[in-house]
C-alpha cells in the first residue's frame, strides 16, 4: 500500500477507511483496545497468531506474566471475530496481508490467506468475560457480577437469556448466540475469558497473610473466625468458578475458539473437570506461540523508524545518565538498542522462541526516556511475595544468581498453592524465563531474563526477604564481617543476641529452632548482601542430614557451618555436626572449617518472659579445623561460651578433659555403626 509522510512522521494509506487511522503518536501505555493501539502507531502486529487461535478449532490456555499484553490479545481476537466492522484497522497486518500454513512442518500443505481479498471475513459472536472484573466480596457478588456481564453481552447482541441461575443463564446465551447465523454470523461461537484465575488467586493470597497474621498452621484445629469466613468465601468462588467451567466444557462442540488466559497455572488444578478440556490446549510453552504476546527488537526498530524523536529523547537521557559528549556520533541506534536489551528484553516462553520484551517496560521508557526499571511500579506479584513472606528461609538471592534446571512439568507446576515451589512460581510471574532446553534430561535452563527484573528482585521484595532482620544486618555489617575474619567469637555472639534475637517482635517470637534459625539467616544475609564473595545457604542437605545455616567465605578459604538448638545445652548443636561430619564434604575445598552449635533459651511458661535471656542464645559451643604448614588437619580445643545476665557479656572456656572425650567418642561410635 502507498503511503504518504505527514507532519510529525505519521503515515497514513490512500484506502478511504485506513484514512480514519492516521497515527496519533500517543503512547498506549495501560491501554488494551486494540483500536487505540493501533491508531497510536505502537501495535506490534500479533494478528497471524490470532489467526491460528481461531482456525484451532477448541480450547485454549495461555500463561503469561502481567503487564504482557493478555488482555489486549483478547481485544484483538474480539474485534477480529467480529468481521468485516473492524476490518479495515487490520489492512496492513498480517492478518489481511500474509499467508500461513496451520502446519508449518506438511511439506504438502498450501500458505493461505485468513480470506480471500475478495471475500468478507467470517463474522462470530463473541462471548467475552473479564475475571479481573468479578467482584468477590461474596459468593453472591460474584454470581452477580457474572450475571450481569452475561445480560450485557445479550443486550449488544440483541438476544435475550432466561434462566433462575448464572448457568442456565450462560447456556440460554449460548443457545441463542447460534442462532445468529441467519443474521450472518457463523454457527459456533468464540468465547474468550480473561485472566481466570485473578478471583480465586487474590482469596487464597488473602487466607495466607491471615495464617501468618495470626500465626497458626493450616491444620490447626483452633482458628479465628475471621480465617474459618475467609477460607469459606474461597470455598464457595471456587466452587462458581469449577461450574462454570463444567458448563463450558459442555458446550466447548459450540464454539469456534475458548481461550482462557491467566498468570498462574496452578489455580486450574482447582477447578475441577471442566477445566481438563485446557489441558491439551496449553500453548504457554508452545513453539508456534512464543511470541504471542510482548515486543520483539524487530517491533522496537520499526518504532523507531516511524518516531524517531523517541529514539533521541532516550539517546539523550542516555548521554545524560552516563556523561558522554553531545556530539551526533557518541550513541547510535545500536547503543540504545544493545542498552534496552539488557533492561527489558530476554523472555523467551520456548527454548527456539524469539527473546522478548515487557511491552509495558518499553512504553513507558518510550514516554520518559530513562532507560530504568519500571517492572516493580507495574508487576502484580501478591502470591509470590506471600510465598516469600510464609517460607522465607526456602528463598536466598544469592542462590537464584546462578541458573536452574526444571522440568516442563515443574516449570508449569500444578500443585497446590501452598506447596508450590518458589521457582515455577517466579516463572510464572516473570521472575525467571526459559534460556534453554536440554533434550537427553528434558530440562529447562532457568535466569532472570534482564536486568530491570533482576532490579526488581532486590528492590522491591527485599522488604518480604529480609524483614527488619536484614536491616538490622546491614547495619552491622563491618562488625559482624571483622568478627568471623579476627575469631572474636565473644563479639559475634553479643551481636547476635543484641542486634538479632533481642530486636524480633515479642508478639511475632514462635517456639521453634526453625523460626529463630530463620532470624539469623535474614539477619546474615544482611550482614553480607554485599559481599560477592561470601554465600549463604540454609537448610543445606547433605548425605547423613540437614545443616541449619552455612555460610561460604570464598575469598579467606573458611567455611561456617551454624546448628542452632532451642532448650537445649552449649554443646547438642556442635555434637550433632561432628556426628553427622556435616563438614566432611568441605575438607578438600577450603583450609578453615569452624563449626558452630548455638543455644537458644525458651520460657514455655511464660512467652513474654522479661529475662533478657529468654528468647535469646544463651550458650554457643565452638570447633575450628584448620590445615597447618603441612597441609594437615588440626583441631583447636572446644571453647563453650555462656551468657552471663549480670556482665552481659560472654565468658569463655574450654571444654574439659571428659566433656571434650565425650563428644568425640560420640562421633566415633555412630562412625563405627555407620
Amino acid at each position: 500500500m502507498d503511503v504518504e509522510k505527514l507532519e510529525g512522521n505519521l503515515e497514513i494509506g490512500h484506502d478511504a477507511k485506513r484514512q480514519k487511522l492516521a497515527y496519533t503518536g500517543v503512547l498506549p501505555i495501560c491501554q488494551s483496545d486494540i483500536r487505540d493501539v493501533i491508531h497510536s502507531g505502537y501495535y506490534a502486529d500479533k494478528t497471524e497468531y490470532v489467526w491460528r487461535l481461531i482456525k484451532r478449532n477448541g480450547p485454549v490456555f495461555l500463561v503469561r506474566p502481567r503487564r504482557f499484553g493478555k488482555t489486549l490479545l483478547i481485544d484483538t481476537i474480539d474485534k477480529i471475530a467480529q468481521g468485516e466492522e473492524y476490518r479495515h484497522l487490520f489492512s496492513d497486518c498480517f492478518i489481511e496481508t500474509g499467508t500461513i500454513k496451520l502446519n508449518p512442518d506438511d511439506p504438502n500443505e498450501i500458505p493461505q490467506k485468513y480470506v480471500p481479498l475478495d471475500k468478507k471475513w467470517p463474522k462470530y459472536p463473541v462471548i467475552k468475560l473479564d475475571f479481573s472484573g468479578l467482584s468477590n466480596t461474596s459468593s453472591e457478588s460474584v454470581i452477580l457480577s457474572l450475571e450481569d456481564k452475561l445480560i450485557r453481552i445479550a443486550e449488544n447482541y440483541n438476544v435475550s437469556i432466561t434462566g433462575r441461575t448464572w448457568q442456565t443463564k450462560f447456556e440460554s446465551l449460548v443457545q441463542n448466540m447460534k442462532k445468529l447465523d441467519r443474521l450472518g454470523y457463523e454457527k459456533k461461537i468464540i468465547l474468550l475469558i480473561d485472566e481466570y484465575d485473578s478471583p480465586i488467586a487474590k482469596l487464597k493470597s488473602n487466607i495466607d497473610k491471615l495464617y501468618q497474621e495470626y500465626k497458626i498452621k493450616e491444620d490447626s484445629q483452633s482458628k479465628p473466625q475471621v480465617i474459618i469466613d475467609a477460607e469459606i468465601l474461597y470455598k464457595k468462588n471456587k466452587d462458581i468458578l469449577e461450574g462454570f467451567l463444567s458448563v463450558v466444557k459442555s458446550y466447548s462442540g459450540s464454539c469456534q475458539l475458548i481461550l482462557l488466559t491467566g498468570v498462574y497455572k496452578f489455580s486450574l488444578s482447582e477447578l475441577g473437570s471442566g477445566a481438563n478440556i485446557f489441558h491439551p490446549g496449553n500453548v504457554s510453552l508452545h513453539t508456534q506461540y512464543a511470541g504471542v504476546v510482548g515486543y520483539t527488537k524487530e517491533h522496537i526498530e520499526t518504532i523507531f523508524t516511524r518516531y524517531p524523536f523517541i529514539k533521541n529523547r532516550i539517546e539523550n537521557c542516555y548521554k545524560r545518565a552516563f556523561n558522554l559528549p553531545d556530539h551526533p556520533n557518541s550513541c547510535d541506534n545500536i547503543g540504545v538498542m544493545d542498552h534496552m536489551q539488557a533492561y527489558y528484553n530476554g523472555y523467551k516462553f520456548h527454548a527456539d522462541g524469539e527473546a522478548m520484551y515487557n511491552p509495558s517496560s518499553v512504553l513507558s521508557c518510550f514516554d520518559s526516556g530513562e532507560i530504568k526499571g519500571y517492572w516493580k511500579d507495574t508487576a502484580d506479584t501478591t502470591i509470590l511475595t506471600d510465598q516469600m513472606e510464609a517460607n522465607i528461609e526456602r528463598f536466598s538471592i544469592k542462590n537464584i544468581k546462578e541458573s536452574l534446571l526444571q522440568t516442563e512439568s515443574d516449570l508449569l507446576s500444578t500443585k497446590d498453592l501452598k506447596k508450590l515451589d518458589i521457582i515455577p512460581l517466579m516463572y510464572q510471574t516473570g521472575y525467571l524465563t526459559i534460556k534453554s532446553y536440554d533434550f537427553e534430561t528434558q530440562k529447562y535452563t532457568l535466569d532472570f531474563p534482564n536486568q530491570e527484573v533482576k532490579q526488581a528482585l532486590y528492590e522491591h521484595f527485599e522488604k518480604h526477604l529480609t524483614n527488619q532482620e536484614r536491616t538490622y544486618g546491614i547495619a552491622e555489617s563491618l562488625n559482624v564481617q571483622s568478627a568471623f575474619k579476627e575469631e572474636d567469637w565473644q563479639k559475634l555472639f553479643s551481636i547476635f543476641r543484641s542486634n538479632c534475637y533481642a530486636k524480633a517482635s515479642y508478639e511475632l517470637t514462635e517456639k521453634s529452632e526453625k523460626y529463630f534459625h530463620g532470624l539469623l539467616f535474614m539477619f546474615l544475609n544482611g550482614v553480607f548482601l554485599d559481599n560477592g564473595n561470601v554465600e549463604i545457604a540454609v537448610e543445606t542437605i547433605s548425605n547423613i542430614g540437614q545443616m541449619d545455616i552455612v555460610i561460604k567465605d570464598k575469598s579467606n578459604h573458611t567455611i561456617y557451618i551454624l546448628e542452632l538448638k532451642l532448650n537445649k545445652d552449649a554443646c547438642t548443636g556442635l555434637k550433632q555436626i561432628l556426628d553427622r561430619d556435616y563438614y566432611g564434604q568441605y575438607i578438600n575445598e577450603y583450609n578453615k572449617i569452624v563449626c558452630v552449635g548455638l543455644n537458644i533459651r525458651f520460657n514455655d511458661d511464660n512467652k513474654n518472659d522479661p529475662d533478657p535471656s529468654h528468647r535469646n542464645i544463651d550458650a554457643c559451643s565452638l570447633l575450628i579445623r584448620r590445615r597447618d604448614h603441612n597441609n594437615n588437619w588440626e583441631n583447636d580445643l572446644i571453647k563453650k561460651f555462656t551468657y552471663s545476665p549480670v556482665s552481659n557479656s560472654f565468658s569463655v572456656s574450654e571444654l574439659s578433659k571428659e566433656e571434650t572425650e565425650e563428644i568425640y567418642q560420640r562421633k566415633s561410635r555412630n562412625s563405627k555403626q555407620g
